[in-house]
């Protein structure tokens, strides 16, 4: 029985509340089209098995690895990464939630493992957005409190087996004349720390761990604002502190225009950055090969170049059609783009459109019930099945 199997038995018969496969089914019975032959990560097998002797000895090394995975709405709704980093943490270790997003404040769709809310309106840009002018930061995402009872409260919801609790937190904000003092708060809203208006990020360690805490803006001026590009969730323990970074829409030519973006990519002190973009742009008909390679390699290129000691692994596009019905070839020429950038730049890529079974797959994961109605997203099941193939190729390439 192979690492994926295994794994999948194991989640679903003690973690998973709905058991969707038996101890006598294997992954190929289940799913024939699968290519699991071909689910290996390419590139640099030596560096790879050195990642993974260098994460054996976490523990004993007390220190944290840290992986950024960047996307779009693949990973926004976070049941892929949920699986991936879950996996990960179990067998290296749990250093903490990672960079905490307030996507229900700025009204989109948000992850499982963190709840944001708040009775008054934000002012809200994504990545994708044109039409506003507040700069994108380290989650792709800007929120803004224009007024004094804007609060937030953020909850940490913990998997089995893992604590999400951290202690201590980075909150990532606008250093400029006119921000609004802001106080972070236990749920019984006692003062703990407040945000430094005088620095891009502040980082505020609380007595014990917590699971919930709240931003509370300080009375001040009047025409004063906050605004937050993020958190980062912390706790003591070595392991695995794995940020997810997505946006629905989002492409890679929206990441490389954001200059505080990669300037806070520096707090997440990443070791492994994964990139699962590509889909959006080849869903556009006027999709050019040309284009797309550029607006893909300037991207790599300049991470790379922020980042020379850390590790860039590429996630080429999936299967998906077009309109519900239609065959979309782009995909597969994204990916094709993509691996050759990766050859090119010495990185590594997962053939995510061969292991979903290649051109027109994705009618079969669909029959499976494993897609959306579109055809072109998954649904729950089917980004974890997603999952549970990234986390087996990470295995193996760690080896």
């Amino acid at each position: 029985m192979n690492t994926i199997i295994k794994f999948i038995l194991l989640y679903f018969t003690f973690i998973h509340p709905l058991s969707l496969f038996s101890q006598h089914d294997s992954i190929n019975r289940l799913y024939p089209f699968l290519k699991t032959s071909d689910n290996v990560i390419v590139g640099d097998s030596v560096a790879w098995k050195f990642t993974g002797q260098k994460l054996d000895s976490l523990r004993k090394r007390k220190e944290v690895f840290n992986i950024v995975h960047i996307g779009d709405s693949h990973l926004q709704a976070g049941f892929l990464t949920a699986v991936v980093r879950q996996g990960l943490q179990r067998r290296y270790g749990n250093a903490g939630p990672g960079l905490l997003v307030p996507y229900k404040v700025g009204r989109t769709n948000e992850p499982p493992h963190v709840k944001t809310r708040s009775a008054v309106r934000w002012r809200a840009r994504r990545i994708v957005s044109e039409k506003d002018t507040l700069a994108i930061g380290v989650s792709g995402l800007t929120v803004q409190a224009r007024r004094q009872d804007a609060e937030m409260e953020v909850q940490l919801i913990s998997p089995p087996g893992l604590d999400y609790s951290i202690s201590s937190l980075q909150v990532f904000s606008r250093n400029a004349a006119g921000e609004m003092p802001v106080a972070v708060c236990d749920s019984s809203r006692c003062v703990l720390a407040c945000v430094n208006p005088a620095s891009p990020q502040s980082l505020i360690t609380f007595e014990k761990p917590v699971n919930r805490f709240m931003l509370v803006p300080q009375p001040g001026n009047e025409d004063s604002v906050f605004t937050l590009y993020g958190m980062n969730g912390l706790n003591d323990s070595s392991g695995i502190r794995y940020h997810t970074i997505a946006i629905n829409g989002a492409e890679y030519r929206h990441y490389l225009s954001q200059p505080v973006f990669f300037e806070q990519l520096n707090y997440l002190k990443p070791d492994l950055f994964m990139i699962s973009l590509g889909t959006n742009e080849a869903f556009s008909q006027a999709f050019d090969t040309l284009t797309f390679r550029q607006q893909a390699d300037s991207f790599l290129l300049h991470l790379s170049g922020m980042f020379p000691e850390a590790r860039i692994m590429l996630v080429c596009p999936g299967d998906a059609m077009k309109g519900r019905k239609h065959r979309n070839p782009r995909n597969r020429r994204a990916g094709q783009v993509l691996q050759s950038v990766a050859v090119r730049r010495g990185m590594s890529y997962w053939d995510l459109f061969s292991v979903m079974g290649g051109y027109g797959s994705i009618q079969k994961w669909y029959t499976k019930g494993l897609t959306a109605k579109d055809k072109l997203h998954l649904n729950r099941r089917g980004y974890e099945l997603q999952g549970y193939l990234l986390f087996d190729a990470l295995m193996r390439a760690l080896k």
